[in-house]
């Protein structure tokens, strides 16, 4: 398992090209739009391995990366509110 997910983003005919966009990607992610996209790149590579695919997902569909990234980026937004919630819910029990 181990050897296969070392392989994954090695995979296909445009890998390359793949790495290098991804890591341009992963630099500019400081940026909104940039991290958006990698996020909907990520939920992307994240299917394809619940759906064993030996090939990671290409940059083909912009305007659905960036749609599924958004959903992403609200996803991590309720389930990181939720969880500081909690601790500072815990905090505020411990303080008062």
């Amino acid at each position: 398992m181990l050897k296969e997910g070392l392989a994954f983003p090695l995979a296909g005919d445009d890998a390359l090209k793949r790495i290098l966009f991804v890591g341009g990607l992963v630099l500019f992610s400081p940026l909104v739009v940039p991290a958006i996209l990698w996020a909907g790149y990520m939920d992307r590579v994240m299917r394809a391995g619940v759906n064993r695919e030996t090939v990671p997902p290409q940059f083909d569909d912009w305007r659905g990366l960036f749609d599924e990234g958004l959903r992403f980026f609200v996803f991590l937004f309720a389930v990181n509110a939720v969880v500081i919630g909690a601790h500072v819910a815990a905090v505020l029990s411990v303080l008062l």
